[in-house]
């Protein structure tokens, strides 16, 4: 029995994380306290997507794909009517920081059905017949497989073969990161460890992400190592050093980060800086007609506060409402500390075939040195499926107004349309405003991404492209960026 642990949104709606019997595989990052990254799989094709908590709204991170992109099968826990699931693992680079590290996933539908049926109650058995006196016992009938019984009781191992990738765009050189390497063990169904290992040539640093689990019913326990590289600019690097572990149950989770060690090299010198031990704890709960969900994170850094925010949600099925109070640390090199809060109010309507949200929510940041800034963000997006269901559409429009010390409005187009191996984003945006020594801008911007992806056994590849453009009509600098990725690969095989 695998476990099947859900997130419950603010608009009551309820959307699985990890597949039924994929514990330990299918990992989602936070990003911030509002958006987690995760893999999703549209028709047996895989990418990394941002979730937004607050309203499920998913988009998909395929701009600026620097470093290592790709998939490997593994085999589909027991009882799924699939043969393989994916792992993907990827480093996703968007101003210097990596972004993703691995994932499993399951298709979209699966995984609604999934979080459907998890919410429906569940049937009472059947009650089975005695056996008559004499009969023969029933005993599990385990499938005639090479080697099946050569491993039964006894961890599988697994070793997957590298993919080797080329990117490269603008002005800089081209990246090549090979030395790809995923380990895996299999006991009963249930992951054990996994390793994820690639060498990046352009800084000449490994990345490492470290995964052991192990799930029994509806508990899943979760300890990750994870070493990461980050280019903050062109003379600051951040070596991080993090390790935590989860524990999963359908109502409380709790979670213990650290210590972590960050490595911090600024002009040729380093800096060491170690946090202690960070833990969080929190309770959900699900009503038919509203929901509430509480939670606490506290824990601290040598010197100042590391964060500790409180969160309260109240909601219905059409409107939620949130509120949240943070304690960001000091920044780097800073003195002050920085205190946030958050409101926000969602409303969402649903009609088939077509699904819209609108949304409006208002930032406040407070601290010692800036004074209170904040931002105010109407959202509206809309997404439907054409008739055949195999592409789906999503429009997006977020108009976003900041006050305090930097006013500007952001009005971003986003169309995203999505099929069988291929996958198309198109962005359209301007920025207009004023800031402290400048004079007004204005300046347009377009993004067109997109992926043409084959799977022929035993080998896996496909073409990525994401040119940007942005034309300035004052003082700011324009660029043109094409980015080209082609990547080819073995699928991998199994150690016998």
């Amino acid at each position: 029995m695998g476990t099947r642990a859900l997130i419950l949104l603010e608009n009551g709606q309820a959307s699985e994380l990890i597949p039924a019997g994929t514990a330990g595989l299918y990992h989602p990052r936070f990003l911030d306290e509002d958006t987690l990254i995760l893999g999703v799989e549209h028709d047996g094709e895989l990418v990394a997507q941002l979730l937004d908590i607050p309203t499920g709204q998913r988009s998909t991170l395929l701009q600026d794909p620097v470093g290592v992109y790709g998939a490997v099968p593994l085999p589909a826990p027991p009882g799924s009517d699939r043969s393989t699931i994916s792992v993907l693992y990827a480093s996703y680079r968007s101003d210097g920081n990596a972004l993703f590290r691995a994932a499993a996933a399951l298709p979209d539908r699966e995984v609604a059905a999934a979080a459907a049926a998890a919410l429906a109650p569940l049937p009472a058995p059947e009650p089975k017949a005695r056996p008559e006196p004499g009969a023969p016992s029933e005993l599990p009938v385990f499938p005639e497989l090479p080697d099946s019984r050569r491993y039964y009781g006894l961890p599988r191992p697994v070793l997957w073969l590298p993919l080797l990738t080329a990117s490269a765009g603008g002005d800089s050189d081209p990246v090549i990161a090979p030395g790809v390497l995923v380990i895996g063990a299999e006991y009963a169904g249930r992951s054990l460890y996994s390793l994820v290992s690639f060498y990046d040539i352009a800084h000449e640093q490994p990345q490492l992400y470290w995964n052991a689990s192990y799930d029994f019913g509806p508990v899943a326990v979760v300890y990750d190592l994870e070493h990461e590289y980050r280019e903050l600019s062109e003379d600051i690097y951040i070596q991080e050093m993090r390790n935590s572990l989860t524990l999963q149950t359908p109502w409380i989770g709790a979670r213990a980060v650290g210590p972590a060690r960050s490595l911090v090299t600024r002009a040729g010198v380093s800096h060491l800086a170690e946090r202690a031990a960070v833990g969080s704890f929190g309770f959900q709960d699900s009503f038919p007609d509203w929901m509430y969900r509480t939670g606490l994170l506290a824990g601290f850094s040598y010197g100042s506060v590391h964060s500790a925010p409180l969160r309260a949600i109240y909601g219905g099925r059409a409107v939620a409402v949130s509120g949240s109070v943070l304690v960001e640390p000091k920044e780097l090199g800073g003195s002050t500390d920085r205190v946030r809060t958050r409101a926000r109010v969602m409303g969402r309507s649903s009609a088939l075939p077509s699904q819209a949200t609108v949304q409006l929510s208002a930032n406040a940041v407070a601290s010692s040195r800036d004074g209170v800034d904040g931002l105010l963000t109407p959202r509206l997006s809309d997404s439907w499926e054409d008739q055949d269901g195999d592409t789906k559409f999503i429009v997006g429009l977020d108009y976003r107004i900041p006050w305090g010390l930097f006013d500007a409005s952001v009005p971003p187009l986003a169309v995203t349309a999505f099929g069988s191996g291929v996958f198309v984003e198109f962005a359209a945006w301007a920025d207009y405003g004023e800031a402290p020594r400048l004079d007004d801008y204005f300046y347009p911007g377009v993004e067109l991404s997109g992926e043409f992806r084959f799977s022929m056994l035993p080998w896996t590849g496909g073409v990525q492209f994401g040119p940007r453009v942005k034309r300035d009509l004052s003082e700011f600098p324009s660029y043109e960026d094409y980015r080209l990725t082609i990547f080819l690969g073995a699928a991998g095989f199994t150690i016998d």
